[in-house]
């Protein structure tokens, strides 16, 4: 429980200024006379106080059972900036079950079993929230779905499946990073400390959630034109709308770069320029789409899915560059 305190200023008459600490705070730090205080000015204005080569952390701990839910439980606890999460069974573990855990600690940045025999397993988050800025964490997520969002094209134009599998690889880590930027967020949100330590308000860290959501369905959306790629082979057939569609994915990479770097500088320009060109690429996609009613009907459901998803992707541009606008 926060436990808040009024205590009045003073001053030597040498002009020294000072405050006296609560006794019960001094007492519970086993402190005294002559030891060394920290005092650090965060950027609003607040100064944390605390003693000097030590550093507070109490460990989050969460105890699971083996269930069908297993994994999800595991996602749930990591999100929700849990340290340890221990894994029980009432009888030996199975091979299977082994796998599930392991798959599961695989997915999210930070977590090694740490502990284990027949029947327990100890899963730790060995992160420190307080080193770990936001921003780069949203600058790698950027940076890998853009070039997903440009391959996912290219396999599709080309008929490469293999460019398409690596697309959709590349998914696992935009999702990786994305948990734990929510982590990230949602500690910070429930820990003054570590948002004081990370210089980040309560408002930008909604705006990181909300940026990392957004660009989590940009990756998703590639992988879905990823998906039209391993279920045809369009090369052959494509003819003019093949241009079209190198067009359409070379500007979308550039909107979706600029929509990005406008809430990063907070720039109201550059995001007012990414609305004015989602609506020139989506007047572009319109006439791709009128385009595909003179290919054959296989083609069109192919086509139409991939002008579907680069529609989505287009929205989802224009709702980062909002961000930039409510700040």
């Amino acid at each position: 429980m926060k436990t808040v305190e009024y205590r009045k200023l003073q001053a030597t008459l040498d002009g020294t200024y000072f405050v006296t600490l609560p006794k019960n705070w001094v007492m519970g730090r086993g402190l005294k006379r002559g030891d060394m205080l920290r005092f650090e000015q965060t950027f609003n204005g607040r100064i944390m106080v605390s003693p000097h080569g030590v550093e507070e952390k109490t460990l989050k701990e969460a105890i699971l059972e083996v269930s069908p839910y297993l994994e999800r439980l595991i996602g749930e606890k990591y999100l929700s900036g849990y340290d340890i999460i221990e894994v029980r069974a009432g009888a030996i573990f199975s091979s299977e079950v082994r796998e599930r855990i392991k798959k599961a600690v695989k997915r999210f940045v930070g977590l090694e079993i740490v502990e284990e025999n027949s029947r327990r397993l100890v899963i730790q988050c060995l992160l420190e929230p307080s080193l770990i800025i936001p921003e780069k964490v949203a600058r790698r997520v950027n940076a890998i779905s853009a070039e997903m969002g440009k391959d996912c094209i290219s396999s599709f134009i080309q008929g490469d499946e293999a460019l398409a599998k690596t697309v959709m690889e590349r998914d696992e880590e935009v999702d990786r990073q994305y948990f734990l930027l929510v982590r990230l967020v949602r500690t910070a949100l429930t820990h003054p400390y570590i948002s004081e330590k990370l210089s980040i308000s309560p408002i930008e860290c909604l705006d990181y959630r909300m940026l990392a959501s957004l660009m989590e369905h940009y990756a998703d959306y590639s992988v879905d034109i990823a998906g039209v790629s391993l279920r045809c082979q369009p090369n052959s057939w494509l003819g003019v709308v093949k241009e079209a569609l190198l067009e359409v994915s070379l500007r979308m990479y550039e909107m979706y770069k600029d929509s990005f770097a406008s809430v990063l500088k907070g720039d109201l320009e550059l995001a007012v320029e990414v609305s004015r060109k989602s609506c020139e690429i989506k007047d572009k996609l319109t006439s791709i789409q009128a385009g595909i009613l003179k290919n054959k009907r296989v083609t069109q459901e192919f086509l139409t899915d991939v002008v579907m998803a680069l529609n989505s992707m287009c929205e989802v541009c224009v709702d980062i560059s909002d961000l930039a606008k409510a700040r």
